[in-house]
């Protein structure tokens, strides 16, 4: 139900106006139930699947500006504001980064959230998921360079998504960013998850710990779920691990909680 906002004195609505972010002049605007709430600017908002780059300790904003075919810097003015409801990537970020005012031009809701060379750690995941709240169904999290890591417990990057209603969680990382370990845990993760969930491993490089403990992961998957080689049935639950440049899969058409153990 629109509030009484309206009916607030012309200087007052002027003033909010001028000390309001553009998210705080667009609510106002949603809440009063018309543009004109906010004199003299009107709060435009537009469509936008943003990447954010932390470079030298700034925050940079890149996409596709009207009219131009390649990504190029999008700048940010006093009112500009933008919507995100497909894809938005965070690129070299550390927890720090997260409290960008570049984020005031933002009303963050993405369907797919790309982290690439982030430092990943409980606390970053939870603050980066309260600015996109719950729309979030695939998250891709991309580690190629050597400056930054995941968790060498690769089954803790895991646990930070339990509780996220995702549908994809794909991970593109060097072979020497994890270890292998508590396979237990990972079945563990999977029977938490809704059916149709997917995991995705895809793994850069080769290294000797990797050699050595993926065959047992293999026969670990093997022994609960069923291997389907590239292609498991639609609607399933599935693991796909890309190691090597060979692809494998293991599916499940059980429902999440009675995933074998």
């Amino acid at each position: 139900m629109p509030c009484p906002i309206a009916k607030l004195a012309y200087g007052l609505r002027h003033r909010l106006s001028e000390l309001a972010t553009p998210i705080e002049r667009y609510d106002l605007q949603i809440a009063a139930g018309a543009v004109s709430i906010c004199p003299p600017k009107r709060q435009t908002i537009r469509e936008f699947s943003p990447m954010f780059a932390c470079e030298n300790g700034s925050i940079s904003v890149y996409g596709h500006a009207m009219g131009q075919p390649k990504t190029t810097q999008i700048v940010l003015y006093k009112n500009t504001l933008f919507k995100c409801r497909l894809r938005a990537v965070f690129k070299n970020f550390d927890l720090p980064d997260l409290a960008s005012e570049s984020f005031t031009h933002f009303i963050l809701q993405p369907f797919m959230l790309v982290l690439q060379n982030c430092n990943i750690s409980k606390h970053f995941i939870d603050t980066l998921f309260n600015k996109v709240g719950t729309v979030v169904k695939n998250v891709e999290i991309m580690n190629n360079a050597d400056y930054r890591f995941l968790p060498r417990n690769y089954f803790a990057v895991l646990s930070m998504f339990e509780n996220r209603s995702l549908k994809l969680l794909r991970f593109i990382v060097l072979a020497t960013q994890f270890t292998l370990s508590d396979f237990v845990a990972l079945t563990k993760f999977l029977g938490a998850q809704q059916q149709g969930f997917s995991l995705q491993l895809v793994i850069l490089q080769h290294c000797e710990q990797w050699d050595l403990h993926f065959p047992k992961l293999k026969l670990f998957l093997n022994e609960r779920l069923k291997y389907c080689g590239t292609l498991p049935p639609h609607g399933c639950t599935y693991v796909y691990i890309r190691y090597r440049d060979v692809t494998h899969a293991w599916y499940s058409s059980v429902l999440g909680p009675e995933l074998p153990k």
